[in-house]
């Protein structure tokens, strides 16, 4: 048995008991876990008697703000606990073969960032999580991606979804009265497509992240929309679409391919009407635009050929979306989320401005005396007699 199974059949977290036989040791150098400079090591030989008594917590918060992020980025990068209302979640996504779940929090001073929860840890985060809900989270760490503080989670993180204790009801309350923001605002990265391009066309050795308002233009019909890595971790090979006698994956080296992950790698044209860009649109992308998981288009919808573009792929085009992309150091462009842009981050239609008309004439009297009728002037002589006296 484990060192982490032993203990979780002796103590249950928020209990509380008297241990003895416990070794007193300097706090670790590297992501301790509170701000104090011994720590215990508990080994077989120590003891734990549970206290009964109400009146003792049950839980400890010492929530951090967002000005005590920078130090908490650089070693010994003391875990931390932040307390936020949720403005944006991603549902589970792939990448590289791993499932992670991403949440993007606004705290009581409106400073937003993104918090990642890791394979290891994603059921960490409740699936039922949804927009305005208050997080108490615990034990995160803080990393720094190009200027940017993030939160990741580590195997001590725990989340609280509305919490009610009394240490947090202040929190509750600031946190309930802020302003929404709208997605376009959470990211301070939001570029057009000329300055997407310019940003590809830079020397990078990392990768970079942005938000634009774009639409799908067209899709290529001559590249694969799929592709299923082989599930073997010492794999590197793809898996290969067999039709008959049914359908299934199988690997050139590797057999037994009993549940295979396929995903959506489909490249597109994104335009904003003034320039293009090709990107490749990645399975959570793809999936939130559809609505249809890369699986069910091949098993359900029957789509087994993967360069046979699908029908409802060519439906999405020329729908606006907010897009998450990341520029990778190979200067292609990949679309990692898309979500439903704002309604005032959409163009509006034009309006043609109303010209104020003139005052109608009303029928009242005149005051200036009628104009007479064209006619020759009385007081002037007709060229008749005019020529008469000239004669």
């Amino acid at each position: 048995m484990g060192e982490k199974a032993r203990l979780d059949s002796i103590i249950r977290i928020q209990s509380c008991y008297i241990v003895d036989k416990y070794i007193s040791l300097d706090q670790k150098t590297y992501n301790p876990a509170v701000p104090h400079k011994a720590c215990l090591k508990l080994g077989k030989r120590a003891t734990f008697v549970p206290v009964f008594n109400d009146q003792i917590p049950d839980h400890y918060y010492n929530f951090a703000t967002f000005d005590e992020l920078k130090d908490r980025a650089t070693p010994p990068k003391m875990l931390t606990d932040y307390i936020g209302r949720v403005e944006d979640t991603d549902n589970p996504t792939t990448r590289a073969g791993t499932r992670l779940k991403k949440v993007i929090i606004q705290d009581t001073r409106e400073n937003t960032f993104e918090m990642t929860f890791w394979p290891d840890q994603s059921s960490t985060l409740p699936d039922h999580v949804k927009k305005g809900d208050i997080l108490a989270i615990t034990s995160a760490a803080v990393t720094n991606f190009e200027g940017n503080y993030q939160l990741e989670s580590t195997p001590a993180t725990t989340v609280t979804v509305n919490p009610t204790t009394a240490d947090t009801a202040n929190y509750i309350t600031r946190l309930k009265n802020l302003p929404t923001k709208a997605l376009a605002q959470l990211d301070k990265n939001i570029v057009t497509i000329t300055q997407l391009n310019a940003e590809k066309n830079k020397d990078r050795k990392t990768r970079g992240r942005f938000t634009c308002l774009a639409k799908i233009k067209a899709i290529p019909d001559n590249r694969a929309w799929f592709y299923a890595p082989c599930p073997n971790p010492k794999c590197t090979k793809k898996l290969h679409l067999l039709t008959e006698p049914t359908t299934k994956f199988v690997c050139e080296d590797d057999d037994n391919i009993e549940q295979p992950k396929v995903m959506y790698c489909v490249n597109a044209i994104i335009t904003d009407d003034i320039q293009d860009a090709s990107v490749v649109f990645f399975d959570e992308a793809m999936t939130t635009l559809l609505n249809i998981t890369c699986e069910e288009m091949i098993t359900v919808h029957k789509y087994h050929d993967k360069r046979e573009i699908p029908d409802k792929m060519y439906s999405v085009i020329n729908t606006q979306k907010l897009m998450n992309v990341t520029i990778k150091p190979d200067r292609t462009i990949a679309v990692n989320s898309v979500a439903q842009p704002p309604i005032t981050a959409l163009p509006q239609p034009a309006t043609t401005p109303t010209t104020a008309l003139p005052p109608t004439a009303t029928s009242a009297p005149s005051l200036l005396p009628a104009t007479p009728a064209a006619k020759i002037n009385p007081a002037k002589r007709p060229y008749h007699q005019l020529k008469d006296k000239k004669a």
